[in-house]
C-alpha cells in the first residue's frame, strides 16, 4: 500500500539580510559555541531584541504582548495595531484604516457598530477587498466624490467590496 503523504504548513516566513563579513564570521562562532542554527540563532536575537521596544501601556514591550499582537488572520493584527497604536502606520495601512472608519455602505458605517467598535467578522470576511480598494485610494479619501473623477481600477474595487459586503449579508 502506498504512502500518502500529508501536507506540512509552513509557519515561517524566508527573509534575506545584508551584514558585514566580522558580523557573519562572529555570527558562526556564536552558532557554534551555542550548537544553534543561524536561522534559529537570529530568530532568538530578534525576539530578545523586542524587548527593548515599548508598547502603548508602557508597562509592558513588544516581547511580552508578542501574543497579544499576533494572530493568524491579517485582518486581526491589523485591527489590533490600530486599536493598540504605538507604531507608526504605514501610508498603505493608512488607508486601509480610512476605509474602515469612513467607508459607508447604505448610509452607516460599514465596518464600525453604532458604538464605534470594528465589525471584526465582516472585516475578516471582506479583507482582501479592502485592501483591493484601499490600494486605489488616498488617505484623505471620503468616497462621496462623482465617479468620472475615479479611475476605473477604484470603481471596480469598490463595487467587489460592496458585493462581498452583500454576500456576508451586511
Amino acid at each position: 500500500m502506498a504512502r500518502t503523504k500529508t501536507k506540512v504548513v509552513d509557519t515561517t516566513d524566508v527573509i534575506s539580510v545584508r551584514i558585514s563579513k566580522k558580523t557573519k564570521y562572529l555570527l558562526d562562532l556564536a552558532c557554534r559555541t551555542t550548537n544553534l542554527s543561524i536561522g534559529r540563532y537570529v530568530e532568538e536575537a530578534v525576539m530578545d531584541s523586542f524587548s527593548n521596544v515599548e508598547t502603548k501601556d508602557k508597562r509592558r514591550n513588544l516581547k511580552t504582548a508578542g501574543d497579544d499582537f499576533w494572530d493568524e488572520k491579517a485582518s486581526e493584527r491589523f485591527l489590533y495595531l490600530i486599536d493598540n497604536l504605538t507604531f507608526t502606520l504605514l501610508p498603505e495601512e493608512e488607508r486601509i484604516k480610512n476605509v474602515l472608519n469612513r467607508f459607508k455602505y447604505k448610509s452607516k458605517n460599514a465596518f464600525m457598530t453604532s458604538q464605534n467598535n470594528y465589525k471584526h467578522d465582516l472585516i475578516d470576511y471582506c479583507w482582501n477587498e479592502i485592501q483591493e480598494f484601499a490600494e486605489t485610494t488616498d488617505k484623505n479619501d471620503d468616497f462621496k466624490s462623482p465617479d468620472d473623477i475615479y479611475s476605473r481600477k477604484y470603481i471596480n474595487a469598490r463595487e467587489n467590496l460592496i458585493k462581498k459586503i452583500e454576500e456576508y449579508g451586511a
